[in-house]
């Protein structure tokens, strides 16, 4: 059976090779498809040999990869639901005509951009030094990674403040439009070192937008070709960027921060030895496998788990008894032992960490395998909708983020419906805001200079009508 196992979950590929989007390197079916090849397929395939299935420290995650029933129907379901979610985008944007619409010259946004892009900087920067010093110091963060989570749980207004520092660099970006360069140098470092900070020693952030910069770059500056990513400036990145997940996910061992000081030539070099199980590390399959097993013998949950949105904002100081807005917690818990895991039981119950459960776990653990495929075929066309929008938009900044935004991290559980929630209302109201800086300056030049000329269109708005 896990050779069966093994056949079926290369399925994915095949119709991805098949069915790839050939007209814009970036849509959703292409970038979901080359995130889930990555993030799912391959850690499935690294999992049908039960010696790596039992070389996981978690005993309850070793069992339910070796249960041959449990590994199969995971395989089948998840091969299901990527069908699924491809069916959803389909159905999001379908065969519309999208029309161009008319926009302000973007020079006239530049100067706004540039302003609250390096007043969020700043404001996330503030923020970043304000955490570190409730942590007990930056030294002392990043030599005991491995406690992250612990460390950082319940910044409430810093957490929320740190993200416009993310923000803020891509106004930046944004705001060099019409330059033929808009990725300097300068620019490159400020992404590394924004995207360090704002992930607070995870790495996902950073990839998050490094992402988003290529994406803004491509729907809003010069579309990118497959042959145009084939440079040395770009592999050299690319390793770059390789070299620091690598590393980065060793660094959260005990111990390994010394080792690194100690020897780092040696550290990397192991570190490269098994980049496998680096990537495999990442992967959520295991957690989601335990979901089938667990599920198998209790009762499912009947929605509950997402009664932790009504009281997501409510900070955990001024409502000590509040449901986890992460569903993860439950998980984390089941994966501890326990079996009395019903939600929506309070976070100070549960053993006070989390697990990812994401789309595939929330919903088979709430619903079973039909909601399971139908809250899969509903992310597809989350995804579909936000790519509609952004192309009817003339890919605004806004929708462009938003669309990286869903297809990275957007997943039908509560928190990461919170989390894109938080993200909408926090972009809007920054993109408004800088924005609102040439409105201003568009009235101070009236009163002095008559009314302002009409503004040229961008070469994008002359663009003819386009069938998608």
């Amino acid at each position: 059976m896990r050779i069966a196992s093994a056949i079926v979950a290369l399925l994915p590929l095949i119709s991805f090779l098949i069915f790839r989007d050939r007209r814009d390197l970036l849509g959703p079916r292409n970038l979901f498809s080359v995130l889930y090849i990555v993030g799912i397929m391959i850690p499935t395939l690294y999992f049908v040999a039960p010696s790596n299935a039992m070389s996981l420290n978690n005993s309850l995650l070793s069992e339910a990869l070796l249960s041959d029933d449990a590994f199969f129907s995971y395989v089948a379901l998840q091969v299901a639901s990527y069908h699924c979610v491809l069916l959803g985008i389909e159905a999001g944007f379908g065969r519309a005509r999208i029309k161009q619409a008319s926009v302000r010259d973007s020079s006239d946004l530049s100067s706004g951009y540039r302003l609250w892009g390096c007043v969020f900087i700043v404001l996330g920067m503030l923020s970043f030094a304000g955490i570190m010093g409730s942590v007990g110091g930056f030294w002392y963060f990043i030599s005991h990674l491995q406690y992250r989570t612990f460390l950082t749980r319940n910044l409430d207004v810093l957490s929320w403040i740190l993200p416009f520092a993310q923000y803020g660099v891509l106004l930046l970006v944004a705001s060099r439009i019409n330059k033929k360069n808009p990725i300097t140098l300068s620019i490159a470092v400020l992404i590394l070192l924004t995207g360090l900070m704002c992930g607070l020693g995870g790495r996902k952030t950073l990839l998050i937008l490094v992402v988003e910069v290529v994406v803004i770059y491509h729907y809003m500056i010069d579309e990118i070709k497959l042959e145009k990513l084939l440079t040395v400036r770009n592999i050299t990145i690319a390793a770059l960027l390789l070299l620091f997940f690598v590393v980065a996910s060793d660094l959260r061992v005990e111990g390994a921060f010394d080792q690194l000081i100690t020897d780092p030539a040696l550290f990397v070099q192991e570190s490269f030895s098994d980049l496998l199980r680096s990537l495999v590390g990442e992967s959520y399959v295991p957690f989601y496998v335990e979901v089938v097993n667990y599920f198998s013998n209790h009762e499912l949950w009947g929605g509950s788990s997402f009664l932790g949105l009504l009281t997501a904002i409510v900070p955990s100081s001024l409502f000590p008894d509040k449901p986890p807005v992460d569903d993860g917690a439950y998980l984390y818990s089941i994966c501890q032992g326990r079996i009395d895991i019903a939600p929506p039981m309070p976070f100070n119950q549960l053993n006070g960490s989390s697990l990812p459960l994401e789309t595939f776990g929330s919903m088979y653990a709430n619903f079973g395998s039909p909601g399971l495929l139908i809250g899969m075929f509903l992310l597809g066309g989350c995804y579909g909708f936000v790519y509609r929008k952004m192309k009817e938009s003339s890919c605004c900044l806004f929708w462009t983020i938003m669309y990286l935004q869903v297809i990275l991290t957007f997943q039908l559980s509560t928190l990461r419906i919170f989390q894109l929630f938080e993200c909408a209302v926090v972009l809007y109201l920054v993109i408004k805001l800088s924005e609102s800086f040439v409105f201003w300056s568009d009235k101070r030049k009236s009163r002095t200079s008559g009314p302002p000329s009409c503004p040229s269109r961008s070469a994008k708005d002359t663009m003819k009508t386009k069938r998608f």
